[in-house]
């Protein structure tokens, strides 16, 4: 589980540094973009629920790896 105290900052990241992105993203590959943002959605819903999201997290990051070489 995540610290409690970084759940905040973690929202924030979500929301701001992927909101910079994510216009281009999904102008580039919808469906990657689509695939990305319910898997940050999954993280964070986990992350908020004090759940281990190791899987959903790998897969986040398997996707944002995708993403990085559009």
């Amino acid at each position: 589980p995540v610290n409690p105290a970084l759940v905040p900052q973690l929202e924030r990241m979500e929301r701001r540094d992927y909101a910079r992105f994510h216009g281009t993203l999904k102008e580039r590959n919808p469906q990657l973009e689509t695939q990305l943002t319910a898997a940050l959605h999954d993280v964070m819903v986990g992350i908020q629920g004090g759940k281990d999201v190791a899987q959903q997290a790998a897969k986040a990051r398997q996707l944002l790896q995708q993403a990085s070489v559009l």
